[in-house]
């Protein structure tokens, strides 16, 4: 079995208190074979860096349809978040997983992407998308 591919348009809503993330559903594998996905592994680190990079939480509840859940609300940023996602195929210890998802940040005023700052409209509801599908919000 081929690994799933990466989560797609992973996308990071930032508030004072929270922050949302959400993604593309993932229905084929890497070579293209429709597949069912069993669970979403949330990762995340607290620098920009990515330096402490660990598995959040594991997303495995299910839609109304069967679908498992494309999004993931996080009470606990701070003050630059960093999340990544991964689909997976099965139950563990069984588990097969796709490649990380484009890094998403959730950061109060500015950002680095590719080693440049860039600076974040701070009104409620904008956000700038960065390069290389980078989403960064404030």
């Amino acid at each position: 079995m081929a690994n799933p591919k990466s989560p797609q348009n992973v996308f990071c809503i930032r508030r004072e208190n929270y922050a949302i993330v959400s993604w593309d559903m993932v229905d084929q594998d890497e070579l293209g074979a429709s597949i069912i996905v069993d669970a979403y592994y949330i990762y995340k680190s607290t620098t920009i860096n990515e330096s402490d990079m660990t598995l959040k939480k594991i997303v495995s509840t299910t839609d109304v349809v069967g679908n498992v859940d494309t999004i993931f609300l996080d009470t606990d940023v701070n003050d630059s978040s960093v999340y990544r996602i991964s689909a997976v195929v099965g139950t563990p210890p069984s588990v097969v997983e796709s490649q990380l998802s484009n890094k998403t940040v959730a950061i109060k005023d500015a950002s680095l992407i590719d080693g440049k700052e860039e600076l974040i409209d701070r009104k409620i509801g904008r956000f700038g998308v960065g390069r290389f599908g980078e989403s960064i919000f404030a």
